[in-house]
């Protein structure tokens, strides 16, 4: 059986176009499966945001005061070598929320940095990929290694919330009571 010439290029033009629209399917997909990828990323560091620039972290600087103050005057003013176990327990449990206030602090400044530097990472990376430009062929290892640094910024949010959890609970608990114990002292000396 002899093949016809004039129908073998045809065959290859539609055979080529195929391929081509195959592989610019498979791209489109991959890019918008990257672009969604860095849009979560993105989601991700804006909630943390949100949640790190609530007010409440205003009152830090207060309870740090406050709870010095109370300190102070406990320190000063107890005359007793012995205190029940209880008290102690409280007082301990009442100045390790203290020292760990200060760190609150400085913990959202250093997160509200690393989400900053992330963000435009994310951005610089999300550009790259919507005009295909830079190394097309490293996206998916660019994106991961930037949900690495998101999971690093995660870590560090998880241990904030942590400590702000224990600091404002502490508090709350504890303060009222010895902040009036502290003030019996100075009146009954």
């Amino acid at each position: 059986m002899r093949r016809q010439p004039h129908l073998i290029k045809p065959l290859y033009s539609i055979f080529f176009l195929a391929l081509s629209l195959l592989f610019v399917s498979c791209a489109d997909l991959n890019k918008k499966k990257q672009l969604g990828e860095i849009k979560t990323l993105n989601n991700y560091l804006d909630s943390i945001h949100q949640i790190i620039s609530n007010k409440q972290l205003d009152s830090i600087s207060q309870m740090i005061r406050k709870s010095s103050d109370v300190e102070l005057r406990i320190k000063n003013y107890l005359i007793s070598d012995t205190i029940n176990l209880e008290l102690g327990k409280k007082m301990d449990a009442y100045k390790i929320m203290r020292k760990i206030c200060p760190s609150l602090n400085k913990d959202v400044s250093l997160l509200n940095a690393l989400i900053k530097e992330e963000k435009a990472a994310l951005k610089t990376l999300k550009h790259d990929i919507d005009n295909a430009s830079g190394r097309k062929d490293k996206y998916d290892k660019y994106i991961s290694f930037e949900k690495n640094k998101v999971k690093k910024i995660k870590l560090l949010f998880n241990e904030f919330s942590k400590n702000k959890t224990y600091v404002y609970n502490t508090y709350k608990e504890l303060h009222e009571e010895l902040y009036k114990f502290s003030i019996s002292l100075i009146k009954d000396p």
